[in-house]
This record gives C-alpha cells, sequence and structure tokens, in this order.
C-alpha cells in the first residue's frame, strides 16, 4: 500500500483560505451585532414618539393662590425635618435628613 501525503501547496492554500474566512465571519458578525444595536435605538425612539405627554398635576392660569387651598407657601422656604427616602417599604436609602432651604437659595452639588 502506496501512502500519499497531500501536495504541500495546497495544505498551504486551504490554510490561508480557511484563516481568511475565519476573519471574513468575524467581520461579518460584528457588523450584524452593529446593525442590531442600531435598529433597537430606531425603535426604542419610534416607542417615545408615541409615549403621551403627562400634564401637570395641577394647573393654575394666574399666579395667585387658589381658593380654598390653606397653608399655601408664601415664600418658597423648604425645610425638611427627619426626613427618609426609601423605593421600597423598610428599606431607606436616606434616614434622618434635617435641613432648610432659604427662599431663592441655589442648591448645587
Amino acid at each position: 500500500m502506496v501512502c500519499r501525503f497531500p501536495d504541500p501547496s495546497a495544505v498551504g492554500l486551504a490554510v490561508s483560505y480557511t484563516l481568511a474566512l475565519s476573519g471574513l465571519f468575524t467581520t461579518l458578525l460584528n457588523m450584524s451585532a452593529d446593525l442590531e444595536t442600531q435598529i433597537i435605538c430606531v425603535a426604542r425612539i419610534l416607542e417615545y414618539t408615541m409615549i403621551r405627554p403627562e400634564s401637570a398635576a395641577i394647573q393654575f392660569k394666574s399666579k395667585q393662590i387658589p381658593s380654598g387651598v390653606k397653608n399655601w407657601p408664601t415664600n418658597g422656604k423648604i425645610e425638611l425635618h427627619e426626613a427618609r427616602v426609601s423605593y421600597i417599604p423598610g428599606k431607606d436609602i436616606l434616614r434622618g435628613i434635617s435641613c432648610t432651604f432659604s427662599p431663592k437659595e441655589k442648591v448645587r452639588q
């Protein structure tokens, strides 16, 4: 029985084409992932344009104090005493915050 080895030039050609195809598949996969991301962005924008805008909870036509409202603020001062903030009942993210914001005071970081 005669053992024949493949022609070395054919093996080299096959390896070179295999490496080229591997790079091509990687590029195609990246391009398809980018395309999917862009399509999702467009879908989100279209979805956001369909959302009805929310109206304000209270709308006043003038700057006068509405009739029937008791203890309406007159100077814009805000005071917090032992305030607590939580998103889930029983799990506070802020506890015992006390502060005062004077009228026309700017709050910054």
